[in-house]
C-alpha cells in the first residue's frame, strides 16, 4: 500500500496539475513550509536518507515502487547530499578514521547523477536536483549531542557541499539558494546567520526562506503554488527514518500544515 496516490490523468495540464514528488533527506521539509498541504505536492522525503545509500539496487527499487503510479508528466526534486556531509562523513572519520571527504562528495554526485537517469529512463521528464539550503555554522557543542566525537569542521562541511552542487550542476538543471541564503566564497559557502533558528537547531528557520524557496519554485510551470504568506510558527518536527520506510514500500505520512 502507498500512503500517497497520484491523481488520474486529466488530458491536459491546468494550474497545479502536475504532481510534484521530493525525495530527500530531512531539510527536504523547507518544502512542507513553503508549500503546505495540497493534493498534487508528495513530500516523500525521509530522516537519513544518504546520497550514497541511493547506490543500493534495493534503494532504487523502493524508488521505482513509490514512482510507478504518478504520471510521467510529474515533477522530481531530489534534495540528497546534506546527510551524508552532516552525519556520514562525521561518522566514517570518527569510527574509520575516514578522511577520504572529497571521494565521499564525488560518490554522493555519482548517486544523485545515476538516480536521476534512471527517473529520466524510466519517462519521467523533470527530475531537478535541489540544494535548499547550506550547511549551518554551528558550534561543537550542538554537534556533540547528536553522536560521538567532534564534528567536522564548519568550513570543510559547507565547501564540500558546495562541491557536490558544483559536480550536479556541471551535469544537469539543478536548482540551488545559495546565492540567496549562503555568506558565499569567503564564508566558505556556509547559511547566513539571520537564517538560523533561535532555538539551535541544523535545520535552517524555513518561515525565513519563504520568499528564496518560493522564487525557486516559480519557474515550474503547474505545480502547486507557495503560500502567499510563510507560517507564523515552526510546527514540532515529526521524523520518519528511511530505514524503517523502505523495507515496507511505504513513503513518510505528510505532516505538513495548511
Amino acid at each position: 500500500m502507498f500512503s500517497h496516490l497520484p491523481r488520474p490523468f486529466s488530458g491536459r495540464i491546468r494550474p497545479a496539475d502536475r504532481d510534484l514528488v521530493v525525495l530527500g533527506s530531512s531539510s527536504s521539509e523547507a518544502l512542507d513550509y513553503a508549500i503546505g498541504r495540497h493534493p498534487s505536492y508528495h513530500p516523500f522525503w525521509a530522516g537519513a536518507w544518504s546520497a550514497r545509500g541511493l547506490n543500493r539496487p534495493a534503494m532504487q527499487d523502493y524508488l521505482a515502487r513509490i514512482l510507478d503510479p504518478f504520471r510521467r508528466d510529474t515533477v522530481v526534486l531530489l534534495n540528497f547530499g546534506l546527510a551524508d556531509i552532516l552525519f556520514n562523513a562525521r561518522y566514517k572519520a570518527v569510527n574509520e578514521g575516514f578522511y577520504n571527504f572529497p571521494g565521499l562528495v564525488r560518490e554522493a554526485a555519482a548517486a544523485i547523477l545515476a538516480t536521476r537517469a534512471a527517473l529520466v529512463g524510466r519517462g519521467f521528464a523533470t527530475v531537478l536536483p535541489v540544494f535548499l539550503a547550506p550547511v549551518p555554522p554551528l558550534r561543537q557543542a550542538y554537534w556533540q549531542r547528536t553522536g560521538p566525537g567532534r564534528q567536522l569542521p564548519n568550513a570543510v562541511m559547507g565547501r564540500m557541499y558546495r562541491d557536490l552542487h558544483g559536480l550536479i550542476a556541471a551535469e544537469c538543471d539543478c536548482l540551488d539558494l545559495f546565492d540567496a541564503l549562503s555568506a558565499g566564497e569567503q564564508g566558505a559557502w556556509l547559511l547566513r546567520p539571520e537564517f538560523l533558528r533561535q532555538e539551535v537547531d541544523h535545520h535552517p528557520d524555513y518561515r525565513l526562506m519563504h520568499e528564496a524557496l518560493r522564487d525557486m519554485l516559480s519557474g515550474i510551470e503547474g505545480i502547486a503554488p507557495c503560500r502567499d504568506a510563510p507560517l507564523r510558527d515552526l510546527y514540532p518536527y515529526s521524523n520518519t527514518f528511511i530505514s524503517a520506510l523502505m523495507p515496507e514500500g511505504r513513503t513518510r505520512p505528510s505532516t505538513c500544515r495548511p
